[in-house]
């Protein structure tokens, strides 16, 4: 039996992006040969192609379904995975009925999932080099699968499952995997990261794994911490925070905040309030003054009046985010909040939106211009465009410098000088 040439392809998050890379890092260890993407498109030599697949939106979903027909238009054998596969498997054999799906949800579907659909090749050896692309500083740390909670309108519990916690020593397993192979950043990940440890006996908390990791792992790494829902922040506020206080965590919050309207938190099923989250951020910021805020806003929820808005924006200025990611409600089939009476004209959603999109803008400016001095051992994690490379210090303040891709990986202090629209300018100092 011959190798198979096989092309990953992921969309969507974190998680959905490290579940891709374990599946080529297994593929090749069974002696497949993984084609890389190039400019993001499948090379005319891969004969197969799994699709890890995002359903978080209307849009997102639509994209999945075009690029199914793309790849089985072009003659290759399509394996489909990720949300999608798991929430419209009918849909997907109807529609693509030489499709594959693999079960891919869950900590340890994947390898099982993976080993009953290819051939375990004895005494072939993959071709490593497709499955680790050596340009990437980054290791994705899966800690959790599944979601905690309980909104009206995310189709992704369906999709997921239940929250489910890595233990601590699978964690630690997969860490030293990265270490072993020169990774520098490691991007600690799940539906929720707050949640971490709710359902391990004895029960953590994600302040504790943090505690755990950063007394196992060496000081030229750095860790970044994936999105957490505010409740769960909150719960455990002291013990997370303490854990942010070692040098190798950067100080990155992704808190998804949605609304700042009490009346539509309640409606969409969220366990917070917006006088909870600026108390929350209000602590980070006492803390670690100059911390990268990033939070999520969705516009056009059922219901939602001019007032609704305005608090939103009100709360937008008062948390000022470093980044923001602007969500239309989508309706999603199979979620209460599909079926609410009065669902948001799209126009009114798309003009929201766009103020949204205009205020950032200006708090993004603002934030940047209060971070130009001396950044000290900021990691290089990434190449840019025409020779640059791109910089975070401590604090995940990104910031692009010239450079080749032998500063890869390398910790250097960097002057910034002027700002662009979401990231710093800057020269190497030392």
């Amino acid at each position: 039996m011959t190798s198979k040439k096989i092309s990953v392809q992921s969309y969507g998050c974190t998680m959905n992006s490290g579940e891709a890379r374990q599946a080529a890092m297994i593929l090749s260890e069974m002696g497949h040969d993984i084609i890389p993407l190039e400019d993001g498109k499948v090379p005319d030599r891969a004969e197969a192609v799994i699709l890890f697949t995002c359903d978080v939106i209307s849009s997102t979903e639509r994209r999945m379904w075009k690029r199914m027909a793309e790849i089985e238009e072009s003659g290759k054998e399509l394996y489909v995975a990720g949300c999608l596969a798991s929430i419209e498997e009918h849909r997907i054999i109807e529609r693509h009925p030489d499709a594959i799906l693999l079960d891919t949800m869950g900590l340890n579907r994947l390898a099982d999932s993976i080993s009953e659909m290819f051939d375990d090749l004895d005494d072939v050896e993959g071709d490593i080099e497709g499955a680790v692309d050596i340009r990437r500083l980054d290791h994705i740390v899966p800690i959790a699968s599944g979601c905690a909670g309980s909104c009206l309108y995310c189709i992704t519990k369906r999709a997921r499952g239940p929250h489910v916690s890595n233990t601590p020593d699978r964690i630690m397993d997969i860490i030293k995997d990265g270490i072993d192979r020169g990774k520098r950043e490691y991007l600690i990940t799940s539906q929720d990261t707050g949640a971490y440890g709710m359902d391990l006996d004895p029960r953590l908390d994600l302040g504790d794994l943090l505690r755990m990791i950063t007394s196992a792992v060496p000081d030229d790494i750095r860790i970044r911490i994936g999105m957490m829902n505010p409740n769960h922040l909150i719960s455990h506020i002291d013990s997370i925070l303490d854990g942010f206080d070692d040098r190798r965590i950067f100080r990155f919050f992704h808190l998804p905040i949605q609304s700042g309207s009490n009346r539509i938190l309640e409606l969409m099923g969220r366990r917070y309030t917006s006088e909870g989250v600026l108390d929350l951020i209000r602590s980070i910021r006492e803390r670690y003054p100059m911390a990268t805020i990033s939070t999520d806003l969705i516009t056009g929820f059922p219901t939602e009046t001019d007032e609704d808005h305005l608090s939103s924006l009100e709360l937008l200025k008062e948390v000022s985010p470093d980044i923001l990611n602007i969500t239309r409600f989508s309706r999603r089939e199979g979620t209460p909040a599909n079926s609410m009476d009065g669902q948001v004209a799209g126009g009114i959603s798309k003009v929201r939106s766009r103020e949204f999109t205009r205020v950032h803008r200006e708090i993004v400016q603002e934030n940047l211009e209060m971070r130009m001095m001396v950044h000290r051992s900021c990691l290089v994690t990434e190449s840019g465009r025409e020779g640059t490379m791109m910089a975070r210090d401590g604090n995940y303040t990104p910031i692009v410098i010239r450079g080749k891709m032998d500063l890869l990986g390398s910790f250097v202090d960097i002057e910034t000088y002027r700002t662009g629209p979401t990231y710093l300018y800057g020269s190497i100092v030392n």
